[in-house]
């Protein structure tokens, strides 16, 4: 963090100088007659805000990473430009013009006032969200009570609750005071900035410096303290300007501190990964290389323009990105491994006398031996279906020299079998297993469906044990649904939570094209069992109460 301020630190001057300079301007402007030497002040001054504002729109859109929060703070940054140009249009230029087109561009300030905090608001609903994630619908309720407050506040002229003229409205310059809705706005701006900041440090689970992340809490009290000195006429200020600096700082401090996820300083993280991958440019040459990354030679990567390149245990891949490629090597050593083994099991299984034989010798060694078999056939017998799988696959690749998305299907039904059965073997007398344990059956599950190119995630959240039932459950479910819409996925996210033994399981799918229900009549829908369909994407729920006998 000390490195990353030290190298803004010089902007940070540099806006310092500038803001500086531009208040020292509106001193100067303040106290000159010169008609000619104030209007150009002003305008230096509205230029220098300006300037910075549309710098920092430019610093976002380059910066931020996900695309729903770049577009929201693009907008803030154009409602902040619309409050300084008003502003600066009515205060600085027409200061005693009493026309009504005068009027509704000071009410125009209220625009921003109302609508930059609400989208604080929707910024902290993305934060920790995957790239597509959509905000609930039920968010649209909110604009409900800024569209009141902006009606309210367009019509004052019909009831006067936002401001009052005593002298009439046409000296609406000289003299006015506020309402009862002007108070209602100034507590929604206030309010809302407040709530921005608190959900910001609530949903944050980065590691590092808690002060550091309460950057954000910092600035909004002396915010608080300003707008309090100010209603009360204890300070004079240029509010529209000193309430952009606010929200500028808060939404600074918090890409910052890291609450608002940036896209800066990832090369250092990305030289200092053991995954192999390279970036390089049209012409093929590397830029940037990882920690982990031989050196791959150009005739190579030339090749995987147009496919996979083997190298052995190795395979070479890369894809198009903006200004060149990115190219990563895959080790399917361990694939290949299961391979051999899978063969093995095929020979195996084919002599089942001599599987029979050393069946009954391990029974005449080992006292235990019972229980074991009946646990191996529980296993073998509950992924029979996967078994038949497997071995139809192996059938093919043999035929068709072991293609690479035969073998990605090996691998991911052969992890299910795995799995499974060791949740089986693991589990203790009180047909209990370990929640971790769980955990790492869907996690290994979730990462080989990459081998066939579908995006997955997996995010966890357990604690203790929970019945073996329960695990088998869940864990049975994600390999029927991935099993049967294998060949429409592009991409999977899986979220497990078990806490107090209770399981809730939710998958969010991702498809090619679009799935009719009548395609997921395999899924049995039940009070424990809820599936939903969005567009390409479908979401299934799996809720398990604890303490459930098998």
């Amino acid at each position: 963090m000390a490195k990353e301020v030290k190298k803004s630190l010089p902007i940070f001057i540099s806006v310092a100088i500038l803001l500086i300079v531009a208040y020292a301007f509106r001193l100067i402007a303040l106290n000159v007659s010169d008609v000619f030497v104030k209007t150009i002040l002003t305008i230096l001054r509205s230029v220098i805000h300006i300037t910075l504002v549309s710098l920092w729109c430019s610093s976002v859109y380059y910066r931020v990473v996900n695309k729903q929060v770049r577009n929201l703070l693009l907008v803030v940054g154009a409602l902040m430009l619309f409050w300084i140009l008003s502003k600066t249009i009515k205060i600085e230029f027409f200061p005693n013009v009493t026309d009504v087109a005068i009027r509704y561009m000071w009410y125009g300030y209220y625009i921003p006032m109302i609508l930059i905090p609400l989208i604080g608001i929707f910024i902290t609903m993305y934060i920790g969200k995957p790239y597509n994630y959509k905000k609930p619908s039920w968010t649209y309720l909110f604009y409900i009570p800024a569209l009141i407050l902006l009606v309210g506040i367009f019509t004052n002229d019909l009831h006067n609750w936002a401001f009052t003229f005593p002298n009439g409205i046409e000296n609406f310059n000289d003299d006015y005071s506020y309402g009862v809705l002007f108070w209602i706005t100034a507590t929604w701006f206030c309010g809302l900035g407040i709530l921005f900041v608190v959900l910001l440090i609530r949903k944050s689970k980065l590691p590092g410096s808690k002060k550091m992340q309460k950057v954000p809490l910092y600035i909004i009290c002396v915010a608080i303290v300003f707008w309090i000195l100010y209603a009360t006429e204890v300070i004079d200020a240029d509010l529209t300007i000193i309430d952009c600096l606010i929200i500028i700082a808060l939404l600074e401090s918090a890409m910052q501190t890291g609450l608002i996820p940036i896209n800066t300083n990832y090369h250092e993280i990305f030289e200092s990964t053991t995954i192999p991958v390279a970036i390089i440019d049209n012409g093929y040459v590397t830029k940037y290389c990882s920690g982990g990354a031989t050196s791959f030679s150009k005739e190579d990567m030339l090749l995987t323009a147009t496919g996979a390149v083997s190298m052995g245990n190795k395979i070479l891949s890369s894809s198009p990105i903006r200004g060149g490629r990115v190219v990563w090597q895959d080790d399917v050593e361990e694939l290949n491994q299961q391979r051999l083994e899978l063969d093995e099991i095929h020979e195996s299984l084919a002599e089942e006398g001599t599987l029979i034989q050393a069946e009954n010798e391990i029974k005449e060694k080992q006292a235990q031996a019972d229980e074991k078999s009946l646990l191996y056939d529980k296993v073998a017998r509950e992924v029979s279906t996967q078994l038949t799988k497997v071995l139809g696959l192996i059938s093919i690749a043999e035929n068709e020299k072991a293609t690479k998305k035969n073998l990605a299907q090996i691998a991911i039904i052969g992890t299910y079998i795995k799995r499974r059965g060791n949740l089986i073997l693991l589990n203790n007398e009180n047909e209990l297993v370990s929640s971790s344990e769980l955990a790492s059956a869907f996690r290994e599950s979730s990462d080989n469906l990459k081998l066939l190119g579908i995006s997955s995630a997996f995010d966890v959240i357990v604690d203790g044990e929970i019945p073996l039932c329960d695990a088998l459950k869940a864990y049975d479910l994600y390999e029927e649904i991935i099993e049967a819409l294998l060949e429409d996925l592009s991409a999977v996210f899986v979220r497990l939570k078990v806490l107090h033994g209770g399981v809730k399981l939710t998958l969010e799918l991702g498809a090619k094209t679009q799935i009719s229900m009548d395609r997921l009549g395999f899924i049995a829908v039940s009070d424990e069992v809820n599936v939903e369909l969005d567009d390409e994407d479908i979401f299934v729920t799996l809720t398990l109460g604890g303490g459930v006998k098998c």
